[in-house]
């Protein structure tokens, strides 16, 4: 779950990010991105991602997923919304399971009653380094 908060900060880690187009829902337009680790083909163990950036904002709208290190294969959507500035960062207070962009919730909401970045963590905790960088 913790990752669904993170993604809009870690998709720009992907070393393979190729616009695929762009779709409306609700009258909102999308720019569609392919994002993933390793080999556009699918892999038994490396995720792979559609996100539809609003493309009024540049904020993540919809991220659809697989999730293949558990449980084989599966796939799902996330809608990110209530988007509120916290200390600079875009933070989405609402994700909600769909079956698919325009489709039906379909199990979970997450909602995020408050944020603080940083959170008293040292600033020197913060910091990437390099030797430590995986490849997801």
């Amino acid at each position: 779950v913790q990752y669904f908060i993170e993604a809009p900060f870690r998709l720009p880690e992907a070393p393979i990010v190729t616009h695929v187009g762009s779709a409306t829902v609700d009258g909102m337009a999308y720019d569609l991105v392919f994002i993933t680790w390793t080999d556009v083909e699918p892999q038994d163990d490396v995720d792979q991602y559609i996100a539809w950036f609003e493309k009024d904002s540049g904020r993540l709208g919809f991220l659809q997923y697989t999730i293949r290190d558990m449980m084989g294969f599966m796939e799902g959507c996330m809608k990110y919304e209530d988007y509120r500035d916290v200390d600079g960062f875009w933070i989405a207070h609402k994700m909600t399971t769909y079956d698919r962009p325009g489709g039906e919730p379909n199990l979970h909401i997450f909602e995020i009653q408050s944020a603080k970045v940083g959170a008293g963590v040292p600033e020197k905790t913060l910091i990437p380094r390099p030797d430590l960088k995986g490849s997801k």
